[in-house]
């Protein structure tokens, strides 16, 4: 299931997220994410393992995310970055990245964030924030952009450490087939110890729900396909990185759906995370 994570950023037209210089800057550097810190020349692979300040919590997720395991740091003359993932280690050539926050640095060094709340998309209320928040949820190249929403540093790796971010934004999905295309909002925190890397404390049992797996083999496998992981479809759409277009239950009165039933909550959240990892 895993695969080489060689990420690749492109601008949606008419978003107007992304100014151009900070685009070159940021696809430039974005080419690294995946790679060990020996080959992109951070200075990670001199730094100790601090898993135990390094986490990602989420508080609120329309989409289904995977759950990462692995967390990683970049901080060097060119820009930081803070990133969770799922990886066996930091020279893991199949890493997949889940969540990453890019911020290039000026002539003047780090910008200042600590202590200040930032907008993504347009809001008078806050300033812009000066760099990238990307959702990649394990994929090689999205067309998923958040758009929307704000990223607030507790701590920042101008001033302390380890960085620590509270975000809530939205995210739009144009590798959907719908239109309107869907949004899904995602918030939590983040917290890592800034040019450093190592494992979950506590470890994940799993990346994916198993009741996501079991969900789909026995539910959503005799109709639908489910991209490599089951390539066959009698009659229904695959439902690769569908996840977030699932409702919250299935209930018997979907004709179209051939009265199978899922009314469990949890199993269908399960599943939401299930159907994204493929």
């Amino acid at each position: 299931m895993r695969y080489r994570n060689m990420t690749q950023v492109t601008e949606i037209s008419g978003t107007g997220l992304l100014r151009t210089a900070l685009i070159l800057t940021i696809l430039i550097l974005l080419a690294a994410c995946g790679r060990s810190a020996e080959t992109d020349g951070t200075s990670a692979v001199d730094a100790p393992a601090v898993a135990s300040s390094n986490y990602l919590k989420v508080t609120h997720d329309d989409y289904g995310l995977l759950t990462p395991n692995f967390y990683y740091s970049t901080d060097n003359a060119v820009f930081w970055s803070i990133q969770a993932s799922v990886a066996d280690s930091v020279y893991d050539q199949d890493y997949r990245c889940i969540i990453r926050i890019d911020v290039p640095k000026t002539q003047d060094g780090m910008p200042q964030l600590a202590g200040k709340t930032f907008v993504l998309g347009e809001d008078s209320g806050y300033e812009t924030f000066p760099g990238v928040f990307s959702v990649f949820n394990g994929q090689v190249s999205v067309y998923k952009k958040v758009e929307q929403g704000t990223i607030s540093f507790a701590s920042g790796p101008d001033t302390s450490y380890p960085v620590a971010v509270e975000f809530d934004v939205t995210m739009t999905d144009y590798d959907s087939p719908l239109n309107p295309k869907p949004h899904y909002r995602i918030a939590g925190e983040f917290s890592i110890a800034l040019g450093s890397f190592g494992p979950a404390e506590p470890m994940p049992a799993e990346v994916y729900p198993a009741r996501g797996k079991e969900t789909y083999d026995g539910s959503c496998a005799s109709c639908h396909a489910l991209g490599t992981y089951d390539v066959a479809a009698e009659s229904g759409p695959d439902l690769a990185l569908r996840g977030g277009e699932l409702p919250m239950v299935y209930d018997a009165a979907e004709a179209h759906h051939r009265a199978v039933r899922i009314i469990d909550k949890e199993s269908m959240a399960a599943l939401r995370i299930f159907v994204n990892a493929w």
